[in-house]
């Protein structure tokens, strides 16, 4: 049971790290996400083709769409840096590398890696609620049998008790029956 109770116990001590872990990628991702989908990136997007169309400069637009990218990069690697997750940080390189106002590939990976943090929510979820669902059945089973053992505990004590009130009329009886041969021998020579 202690057994089961020290493995219980580092496991939640897992889920709860797990959990803040996850926490903190899922933020991560909905800054980038908010980041790359805001209005101000639509309106520079917007401007970038408008721009295209009247022969602006494209490179003020880049460097507008640059900075933005560069921003959800700058987040990702925070959060990578603070979790210590190595997904977080391939996510980083795929957003780095990929061109300005071309996050497809990278919009693609958050929302796989968002799909595979629900799965790992889920799955611990899971181990969480057979390790409580364990735990209770064994200490149901440890009162049962602490149960048991105090009525044997019992029963033992008074076999005990009954064992010696016989054996005190027993001594008692070999008592009476030598002072009775004692008298029948007395009561045989006085005749």
């Amino acid at each position: 049971i202690e057994q089961v109770q020290k493995s219980l116990a580092e496991k939640t001590g897992e889920w709860k790290d797990r959990k803040v872990l996850r926490v903190g990628e899922l933020e991560a991702i909905s800054k980038a996400i908010s980041i790359l989908h805001s209005d101000d990136a639509r309106d520079l997007l917007k401007k970038s083709f408008a721009s295209q169309a009247k022969s602006a400069s494209f490179l003020q637009v880049a460097s507008s769409s640059a900075s933005l990218a560069v921003r959800a990069v700058d987040v990702l690697k925070v959060a990578a840096r603070e979790a210590h997750d190595s997904r977080l940080s391939m996510l980083v390189v795929r957003a780095a590398g990929a061109s300005a106002g071309h996050f497809d590939e990278v919009v693609t990976a958050i929302d796989t890696m968002l799909e595979m943090l629900q799965r790992e929510e889920d799955a611990d979820l899971a181990k969480k609620e057979r390790c409580e669902s364990d735990r209770a059945a064994d200490t149901r089973e440890a009162i049962l049998t602490s149960r048991a053992m105090d009525e044997l505990s019992d029963t033992i004590t008074a076999d005990k008790a009954k064992i010696e009130a016989l054996t005190k009329e027993i001594e008692e009886k070999t008592q009476t029956i030598k002072e009775l041969n004692e008298e029948l021998k007395e009561a045989k020579e006085m005749r």
